[in-house]
């Protein structure tokens, strides 16, 4: 089975993290196994094989800035999109897995056409809600998309428009394309997600439910002392770490998480990771924030989550977040807005797993982490949280739950 994994990018954010655990698993398991990316680094610097980046940077640029100026988006990177289905006619997939496609990588209706066309197989994971909207990745309260959308009030949201609101047009498009689009499966990591798929124009096609993994072998507890010493912070004091792309982003909640860490007044210290230099700059004269670049190394990510008490998610909009799975994974109890998918994974990890609050709050959520961290709630052993996670989560059971499911569209 020739295996094509689509994406935005590679093994950069949590999305393109599973799909590099994904294609890493099929290599060990001798597969032909493929990933084409849009963003990101060169196949050569991430050294390994089966990867094709069909994208350019001035291409992407072009097409965000095509975005932002028309109001299409998903429909101004052509130049990258036929690199993409001129690979794919050398490749001849037999299945074709899409992930994360928007980020102004391809155009999407050029894509989609190829697909009906060659009649390739496809499944599709819902990293978040791009495919059944008019525009956003995340609705957050609005529920315009339910009714064709239209008269959009977030269209200053990525992906933005300076100008027009073509969301009406945009999710008709998608209706097109998608409604009646025989020979695949969506998968969805939440049962949120699946039931919010249930009631778009997509509540048709085939579903299923499949919880992204994580790497034990990775994202394993460590003595804590030692690994704050390695970082070195200081062992007496308490931290609390949080880990987004980019917490300029307001679905990532950075203002509430600014809030929150003010509101501790030094109960509990704060690490950030993910702060472009600007915002690194302005938090780090915080005195009790720590604002630290992107980390891309797992392991140091294994180090820092192990070093900190806690693990805080101040997500305003989130399906499954990987970050959360792998605090979890460290034996780190999470603190997180009790909406999206999230919750989701402190049933799974079971009792002494975290909390999860009222969404917006910034109170509940710094009483949470104060809580967790000075352990005046149920806080699980750490190796004991390893091994629920390892039950479900683990990434033999992602893969083989993937790996049903490919043969099940073959076979249909």
């Amino acid at each position: 089975m020739r295996i094509l994994q689509i994406s935005s990018h590679y093994n950069q954010g949590g999305a393109a993290r599973i799909v590099a655990h994904l294609h890493r698993q099929w290599r060990r398991r001798g597969l032909a196994a493929h990933v084409a990316y849009g963003r990101g680094k060169s196949p050569q610097n991430h050294g390994e094989e089966g990867l094709f980046c069909f994208d350019k940077p001035w291409e992407v640029y072009g097409d965000a800035l095509f975005s932002r100026l028309s109001g299409y988006s998903g429909l101004g990177n052509k130049a990258g999109t036929r690199r993409l289905l001129a690979y794919m006619e050398e490749l001849q997939p037999d299945v074709a897995h899409l992930h994360a496609i928007h980020g102004y990588v391809l155009h999407l209706p050029m894509l989609l056409e190829y697909l009906r066309r060659r009649g390739i197989r496809w499944l599709w994971t819902f990293h978040d809600c791009y495919a059944f909207t008019g525009n956003c990745g995340y609705f957050f309260d609005c529920s315009r998309w339910l009714e064709g959308c239209g008269s959009c009030p977030d269209i200053g949201r990525y992906p933005a428009s300076w100008f027009f609101d073509r969301s009406r047009r945009l999710l008709t498009q998608k209706k097109a394309l998608l409604e009646d689009w025989p020979g695949g499966m969506i998968v969805s990591p939440s049962a949120w997600l699946d039931g919010e798929v249930g009631r778009s124009f997509l509540a048709g096609h085939a579903r299923h439910i499949l919880p992204n993994g994580v790497d034990g072998s990775i994202f394993h507890p460590m003595d804590k002392g030692r690994a704050k010493r390695h970082l070195g912070l200081a062992e007496g004091e308490k931290w609390a770490l949080a880990i987004a792309v980019g917490f300029g982003d307001e679905r990532k909640g950075g203002r509430l998480l600014l809030e929150a860490a003010r509101a501790l007044k030094g109960r509990v210290r704060l690490v950030l990771i993910g702060c472009p230099p600007a915002l690194a700059k302005a938090w780090s004269k915080e005195a009790h924030i720590l604002a630290l670049p992107p980390v891309a190394d797992p392991g140091v990510l294994a180090c820092w989550y192990n070093a900190t008490d806690v693990f805080v998610l101040p997500s305003l909009a989130e399906n499954y977040a990987t970050v959360s799975l792998e605090a979890l994974s460290c034996g780190t109890p999470v603190a997180m807005y009790a909406l999206g998918g999230t919750p989701e994974q402190l049933a799974a990890a079971g009792p002494g797993s975290g909390l999860a609050v009222e969404p917006g709050s910034v109170g509940a959520l710094a009483e949470a982490v104060e809580a967790l961290a000075y352990g005046r709630c149920a806080v699980a052993e750490p190796w004991e949280l390893h091994a629920r996670m390892m039950e479900r989560h683990s990434l033999e059971a992602m893969a083989e739950g993937y790996w049903q499911a490919y043969n099940r569209i073959c076979e249909s």
